[in-house]
C-alpha cells in the first residue's frame, strides 16, 4: 500500500533503510520490488526465535549493515563470515564538532529545583551526569 501510494506522489525511492528486525520484512519488500540497494542496521543483535530469524534475513540481503561497535561487527560476522560488508558507525558525539550552547537552568520548570527534576525524570535520564559547560 505504501509503495502504491508513493507511485501515485510520483515518489522514486533510491535507497531503502532497515533498523534491526522490525522492519526487515517492508525493507526486503522495498528492495525486491524496487530494485534499490539495501541498508540494514542492527542496533543490538538478537538472541531469540523469531527475531533472529528476521535480523539474519536483513543481513543476508542487506547490500550493507552498520552496528555501532567492533564487538556487534565480530558477533554479527561470526553467524556467516560471508555476510555482505557489516560497517561500524559507532553511536556517540564528537565533541570537537559538535559544541551544544548552555540554557539556564529554569527554576519555574521545577518547582522544587534540581531535586524535583531528577525525581521526574525517567530511568535512562536519571543516570545521566551533569557535565561542566
Amino acid at each position: 500500500a505504501t509503495l502504491a501510494h508513493l507511485d501515485r506522489l510520483g515518489v522514486e525511492i533510491d535507497l531503502v533503510h532497515c533498523h534491526d528486525w522490525l522492519s526487515v520484512v517492508a525493507g526486503v519488500g522495498v528492495q525486491a520490488r524496487r530494485g534499490v540497494p539495501l541498508v540494514f542496521s542492527v542496533h543490538l543483535p538478537q538472541v531469540a526465535h523469531p527475531h533472529t530469524e528476521l535480523e539474519l534475513l536483513g543481513l543476508a540481503a542487506a547490500d550493507v549493515s552498520i552496528v555501532n561497535s567492533e564487538a556487534m561487527q565480530r558477533e554479527v560476522l561470526e553467524r556467516d563470515p560471508g555476510r555482505p560488508p557489516v560497517v561500524v558507525i559507532p553511536n556517540g558525539v564528537d565533541s570537537r564538532r559538535f559544541q551544544p550552547v548552555a540554557l539556564p537552568f529554569d527554576p519555574a520548570a521545577y518547582p522544587a529545583g534540581p531535586a524535583d527534576a531528577i525525581a521526574s525524570a525517567g530511568p535512562a535520564e536519571r543516570e545521566l551526569r551533569v557535565l561542566p559547560v
